[in-house]
């Protein structure tokens, strides 16, 4: 989990993500190698909540890193908020009744559409117009970050594998659109662990160290780890050319899906 924390926490800072696509399957094959009983465990929601929990700290660590870096937009900030604030409460009602492999299909295929996105249409066709950024119209547009907001918490992350490429098509530059989907996964993660803790804090998970569906060792670890080295990967993105953050970003979004495909 210490590992998982470093990468964790740099990936928040250079992506804008929450890290959750790496704290969840690497405590859940933890769960797997260390318990014989696994079939008796909800191991994924476990992996899942504790993901939650840990990309909180994390993702603050980022995006106040990014802000002091002038990387957040907060007009975009404000037309994400309401619409991620209902989605995630929504998905961390699914989450207790969704089938876990369904949701990382959703996930995968979508993952890997927002990459090709970003791979194939030219930046011309992305870029501001008038000096603003085109958004969905109304409701599309809430309908949408709902949606995505939805899906990160059903799965664990902050948000910013669907959110930055949905910036990016409406015209927000990348190293922006990464800083604002830090801000973004805040509120994922704020709303989505109160929303899951109040649903599961009764559960008696027949393990130690366990709040609901947290475990409270393996959160600890992560945390202490993904804050400390948060802040250079903000630092660095700060630094390269753009081109070379799209294509770091892209190369995730792919590997993210994949992953998610084979479970």
């Amino acid at each position: 989990c210490l590992f998982a924390g470093i990468i964790a926490g740099f990936l928040a800072g250079l992506l804008g993500i929450g890290g959750g696509i790496i704290i969840v399957p690497v405590i859940f094959h933890a769960f797997a190698l260390t318990d014989n009983n696994i079939t008796d465990i909800p191991v994924f929601k476990i992996a899942v909540s504790t993901s939650l929990a840990a990309i909180l700290p994390t993702g603050i660590s980022a995006a106040y890193a990014h802000y002091k870096r002038n990387n957040i937009d907060f007009s975009v900030f404000k037309k994400f908020f309401i619409p991620t604030i209902i989605g995630t409460m929504s998905g961390a009602w699914l989450f207790t009744i969704l089938d876990n492999q369904t949701a990382r299909w959703i996930f995968s295929i979508l993952t890997g559409v927002m990459a090709l996105q970003l791979l194939l249409i030219p930046d011309k066709y992305i870029q501001k117009t008038n000096d603003e950024y085109r958004f969905f119209p109304f409701p599309f547009h809430d309908i949408w970050i709902s949606f995505t907001a939805g899906i990160s918490a059903i799965i664990g992350i902050g948000g910013a594998s669907l959110n930055v490429p949905t910036m990016r098509f409406y015209g927000v530059p990348i190293q922006i659109a990464i800083g604002t989907a830090s801000l973004i996964g805040v509120i994922i993660s704020s709303f989505a662990n109160i929303s899951v803790l109040s649903l599961t804090i009764h559960e008696n998970i027949n393990l130690p160290f366990m709040i609901g569906y947290i475990n409270v060792i393996a959160l600890i670890s992560l945390i202490m780890m993904s804050i400390i080295i948060a802040p250079f990967g903000a630092k660095i993105v700060s630094k390269i050319d753009k081109k070379y953050t799209k294509l770091i970003f892209t190369l995730f979004l792919l590997f993210a899906s994949f992953k998610m495909a084979i479970g």
